[in-house]
């Protein structure tokens, strides 16, 4: 296809064609899908860009591209989190994509058998036979047969009954891969062909031809390590030669890596050293260049027993070190890429996402949903009680004795403490409701209407309220939201001022490129260390006895800051006080809980 004809075709269509194209030309198909990419973007069409970020992480997958691959996957997965959250149809994919990575690449089978777990419990009709076959693949690398056995078998069943020869050629070599492990190798053979079998009925009715000679290759791959075995060099080297001609045409790093360890192999038996030599520097370059790590640990493991035999000690240590680099360069780029555990971490996203996981963000919403109900829906009823209350002791007052008042402004009390707690929870909750509109704010003329809203407070504690002649005056943020941060904040200050000296309150706001920077110090009590996380949790109240209120009014500034991706932190200052400080990051739309 020529360039110029690409620009007439939609999104969706350039996508489809660079599927079809990747037949022919892997190169082709992934910067067409990535045009189709930029054009999906400006479109806002987030179902087209979470296909074709899945289509590239798979791509990149079978290309050996392990950490583009990975990219590719927290992309959809992000889109996934963010658009379409109870697509579970969808999940179940990305799940899928991710444990065949960490499969793959990264040797992990126990996060790739959590993650296929947690796919297959979706019931995805479309991969239930492909993710029996991967979860049977994890149980054969952890030696654990009769699990292994089960899966596959269930695999075999489902994949027949669908006519599904791609998924049956992967449970074939995934059985060959587990009867070689077990040292049956007439039972290894005879299900790596038929995996070859499978492969190549495959063929003819998949479209995917990448996906299809992957596999082709590794059942290939795992014959000729048998007939390696069994020292049968004429079909190791005529198996090797058909997985070379395969990998080259369909750019499948991992099955040529292979492939030359087995010709490796091959030439050490034969004692032929200058063939293994030339081989292991053309094979060490293509894995550094490729992120073969493990495949590059052999070729070294290899090199150095090759050293050790001619008593080359000292080109042995130096191999030695090259093995340790290598191990130390794959632990670190792992480290990079297992942003994708943070799916578990329960407060962030893949990536520093900042949105919480799927799961905990379902289980908020009802909480919050909950809690909203609560809180809305007792109010009249906790009122009513109130009232009466107040009622039966005004017109008893002359009847009840003094220990019975005191039950009943008792229950009183509590009852408006109680209404008092609906009442900041039902902020809390709303917190999000706000319209997501930024305006050019004011600081001074803020600060100057807080003042009046806490005039007398503020002059009972001959209190001084300043702004910073550094700061800067004008922000654009939501102006109910910003309003709401320095009362809650001012209100602390007042609540919490020293009894035996006036009271100073410092605001300080200042800008970069990306955030705007709130300081906003007292001379007050200050908070002792151990508090300083405890003291943005709902209803915590740290002293009830000496002071009023209810502990909700830092938990709502903290809720109000992190919807826009900023953060909050108390620390001591030079008065012996108390200093919060927080970000709002510019030009950033606000997140609401239903896009978490």
């Amino acid at each position: 296809m020529k360039r110029d004809q690409t620009t007439i075709l939609s999104p969706l269509e350039l996508f489809e064609e660079a599927k079809k194209i990747k037949v022919i030309s892997i190169d082709r198909a992934v910067e067409m899908a990535q045009e189709a990419y930029k054009a999906a973007r400006k479109n806002n069409d987030f179902e087209l860009e979470f296909c074709i970020h899945m289509f590239l992480g798979r791509t990149f997958r079978l290309q050996g591209e392990a950490f583009s691959s990975m990219e590719q996957l927290n992309k959809a997965y992000r889109i996934l989190n963010q658009r379409f959250p109870k697509d579970k149809i969808k999940l179940s994919g990305v799940y899928r994509e991710y444990g065949s990575l960490y499969s793959d690449y990264f040797n992990d089978h126990a996060v790739a058998l959590d993650y296929f777990q947690k796919g297959l419990s979706f019931n995805n009709p479309e991969i239930i036979v492909a993710l029996h076959n991967n979860i049977g693949c994890q149980y054969v690398m952890l030696e654990e047969y009769e699990k292994a056995n089960f899966y596959l078998e269930k695999g075999l069943d489902l994949g027949y009954k669908k006519e599904d020869y791609l998924t049956l050629s992967f449970l074939y070599e995934n059985f060959g891969t587990m009867y070689s492990q077990e040292g049956k190798v007439e039972e290894a053979i005879k299900s790596f062909d038929l995996g070859v079998e499978m492969a190549e009925k495959a063929s003819d009715i998949t479209s995917d031809q990448q996906v299809v000679n992957y596999i082709h290759c590794y059942s290939l791959i795992g014959l000729a390590k048998i007939y390696l075995k069994e020292k049968e060099i004429e079909k190791v080297k005529e198996l090797v030669e058909k997985v070379y001609e395969k990998s080259n045409q369909f750019k499948l790093q991992s099955c040529w890596s292979e492939s030359a360890l087995i010709e490796g192999s091959l030439f050490l038996k034969n004692n032929n050293i200058d063939s293994f030599t030339a081989l292991f520097e053309k094979a060490i370059q293509f894995c550094t260049e490729n992120g073969l790590h493990s495949d590059k640990e052999n070729w070294l493991h290899k090199m150095i027993k090759l050293c050790e035999q001619k008593e080359d000690y000292k080109a042995a240590l130096n191999y030695s070190k090259k093995l340790i680099d290598n191990r130390v360069d794959r632990e670190s780029k792992t480290r990079a890429v297992n942003v994708a555990k943070v799916l578990e971490n329960k407060e962030m996203e893949i990536l520093a996402l900042e949105h919480q996981n799927r799961e905990m963000k379902m289980q908020k919403d009802q909480l919050e949903q909950f809690a909203y109900i609560v809180a809305h829906d007792l109010k009249t009823p906790l009122s009513n009680i109130s009232n009466f209350i107040g009622l039966f002791s005004k017109n008893y007052s002359d009847k009840v004795d003094e220990q019975n008042k005191y039950y009943l402004d008792f229950v009183l009390d509590n009852s408006k403490q109680l209404h008092r707690m609906f009442d900041e929870l039902l902020k809390f909750i709303k917190v999000e409701e706000v319209k997501n509109i930024r305006s050019i704010c004011n600081i001074p003329t803020m600060i100057s209407k807080v003042h009046k809203k806490y005039a007398l407070e503020l002059v009972a504690r001959n209190a001084e309220l300043k702004l910073s002649t550094d700061s800067i005056t004008m922000v654009k943020v939501n102006m109910h939201h910003l309003k709401t941060l320095l009362e809650r904040m001012i209100e602390n200050s007042i609540k919490f001022a020293q009894t035996d000296r006036d009271l100073k309150i410092l605001i300080e706001v200042n800008e970069d490129l990306e955030n705007y920077f709130f300081k906003i110090s007292d001379n007050g009590i200050g908070i002792k260390e151990d508090y300083r996380k405890k003291i943005f949790a709902l209803f915590k109240q740290l002293d009830k006895v000496n002071y009023e209120g209810i502990g909700m009014g830092l938990a709502i500034c903290k809720k109000t800051i992190n919807l826009y991706g900023g953060t909050i932190l108390v620390t001591d200052n030079e008065w012996k006080g108390t200093t919060f400080e927080f970000n709002i990051p510019k030009d950033k739309d606000i997140i609401p809980s239903s896009q978490k």
